[in-house]
């Protein structure tokens, strides 16, 4: 997996990314894959479905996280920041690919290949 790794941290230094989405398929990953973008001193931002079908968000250069403990104005707060352009980057699980609506997304990364072939249509 770190050749994957290197090769999206080669993408991130090379393109002009208005905004980025990234989908892996379990929230562990997301968790791997945010950690080790930080570990590189990129800032980036993640949401995964946690427990009850609430969030768990990780952002900017110095991780956290709340799994399962965030409420609706905290994940309101993350996704205005992406929208607004303020967090380029988004790592999150193929769950809510169908739920992300940003008009200025230039770029859609399968970190993982999606689990089911309606992830692909967007």
């Amino acid at each position: 997996m770190e050749w994957k790794l290197d090769t999206l941290c080669d993408l991130y230094e090379t393109l002009t990314i208005t905004q980025a989405v990234i989908f892996i398929n379990t929230r562990r990953k997301v968790d791997w894959l945010t950690e080790k973008m930080h570990a590189r001193d990129f800032t980036v931002s993640a949401m995964v479905r946690g427990h009850l079908g609430s969030f768990g968000v990780r952002v900017g250069p110095a991780p956290f996280s709340q799994h399962g403990d965030m409420d609706q104005k905290e994940r309101d707060v993350i996704m205005r920041e992406f929208r607004s352009g303020s967090s380029r980057v988004l790592i999150t699980t193929d769950l809510l690919a169908r739920g992300i609506d940003v008009q200025q997304v230039s770029l859609v990364i399968n970190y993982d290949l999606p689990t089911n072939r309606e992830n692909y249509i967007h």
